[in-house]
């Protein structure tokens, strides 16, 4: 594993994680120059370690400033590999509505790397409900073998879609106000929907 320590004036900034201002796949980087202490020999480790395969795209503070990155999180998308190993950047719409991040995309794009394309889509309710643009690329490649040995349901399909759905319609209320959170009942509620879901 290789840990570098993150800017701290640009946590300060908004990048309360790495991913806000980074992001890579296999041997493709893309960072802001302000992501890291000591850029240049983050470059060199990842170099090291990767050699001639490694890919880097650095935004420079010029073309997307720090401030603009963080809230526009062109860093926070997916980057998918397709069948022929090119890749394309998922990103949160917020990514292509800002003039400098969507600049930076389509460089990243035309400087003829493995990333093809970028497709915008809106991530909000994820946002809403304390998710963010990067939980779009929680993924866990597993071969056959792994994935028959997991032992829970933990792969999503249109079974486990329809369960989780009437779960909620079962135990979620249509509304929760103040008072309800002093309700005896409410705990029971919770309790009864955790036991349910657990089993």
């Amino acid at each position: 594993a290789l840990f570098w320590q993150q800017n701290p004036a640009d946590i300060d900034a908004g990048a309360f994680h790495t991913d806000v201002l980074a992001v890579g796949e296999g041997a493709f980087f893309m960072m802001h120059e302000a992501a890291f202490v000591e850029p240049d020999a983050l470059r060199e480790a990842l170099a090291a370690r990767l050699g001639h395969e490694l890919q880097i795209v650095v935004a420079n503070s010029a073309e997307l400033p720090v401030a603009e990155a963080v809230a526009a999180y062109p860093f926070n998308s997916e980057l998918i590999e397709r069948s022929d190993g090119s890749l394309v950047i998922l990103a949160p719409q917020e990514a292509w509505q800002s003039d400098a991040s969507r600049a930076f995309l389509q460089r990243v794009v035309a400087e003829g790397g493995p990333v093809v394309d970028v497709e915008a889509i809106d991530v909000n309710a994820s946002m809403n409900n304390g998710g963010g643009p990067a939980c779009l690329r929680l993924r866990v490649p597993l071969t056959e073998t792994e994935a028959s040995s997991l032992g829970a349901r933990v792969t999503y399909d249109a079974a486990l879609d329809g369960e989780l759905r009437a779960w909620v319609q079962r135990h979620y209320r249509d509304r929760l106000t103040l008072e309800d959170l002093s309700d005896p009942e409410l705990l029971t509620e919770v309790h009864t929907a955790l036991d349910e879901l657990s089993e």
